[in-house]
């Protein structure tokens, strides 16, 4: 998905870039294999694959990775699976990648707009309290100067001792963020119905993305 090179919406039309294509293609060809060992993300089978304790009928299964934002690494993978540190390690994915992100905003009339305006300052572009958290927590910032003060500094036991904030500071700076529309967290989630169709074989190619089309445009009158 990472891999599209136009948005979802191009002059308010739904558009249907060819990576897109190929993240359906290759959802069913892992299927189809047995190599995504059927847990869908944030369900207990996705979480018992990270601490080695996923099983289909056949017996047990080895999960070899999982794809994760950088967030993931420290609040979902090693929260969960304390127990495995030191069993892995961090790659590049086969393209520059993001996951959700963080927002902070004041509400309109709070009562307290200078104290909302001061702390979002402090916890968004004060650098001495990102890199205090970023030291703490190992977790990726979004200030570029922070991350290359830093970046060379880190060790992370979990990973056996492999420093997973300099390769994330390689990555972001790949990312490109200018596909980002307000619509994707809708459109996302119903492309993702339509791939799980596709790649358990409940529909054809062609049917999912037809069934897609038909949701888009009649959730957000998107044609």
């Amino acid at each position: 998905m990472a891999a599209r090179t136009q948005p979802w919406v191009v002059n308010g039309r739904l558009n249907i870039d060819p990576a897109v294509v190929r993240r359906m293609e290759m959802s069913r060809y892992l299927s189809d294999n047995g190599f995504e060992g059927r847990a869908e993300t944030w369900a207990e089978s996705w979480f018992a694959g990270f601490r080695g304790d996923l099983a289909d009928e056949f017996g047990p299964l080895d999960v070899f990775a999982t794809f994760l934002p950088t967030w993931g690494l420290h609040f979902v993978l090693a929260t969960n699976a304390p127990d495995t540190s030191g069993d892995w390690a961090m790659i590049p994915g086969p393209a520059p990648w993001f996951w959700g992100g963080t927002w902070l905003a004041a509400y309109r009339g709070t009562r307290q707009p200078d104290a909302a305006r001061e702390f979002i300052r402090q916890v968004t572009v004060n650098e001495a309290n990102l890199e205090a958290w970023a030291l703490a927590t190992g977790d990726m910032l979004n200030n570029m100067n922070v991350v290359n003060r830093i970046r060379d500094g880190f060790s992370m036991p979990f990973l056996s001792g492999q420093n997973h904030y300099a390769a994330f500071a390689d990555m972001a700076v790949h990312i490109d963020g200018s596909l980002i529309q307000g619509t994707d967290q809708a459109i996302n989630a119903l492309f993702l119905e339509a791939v799980n169709q596709y790649a358990n074989g409940e529909a054809t190619m062609d049917e999912a993305l037809a069934m897609f089309r038909t949701q888009v445009s009649a959730q957000l009158n998107i044609n």
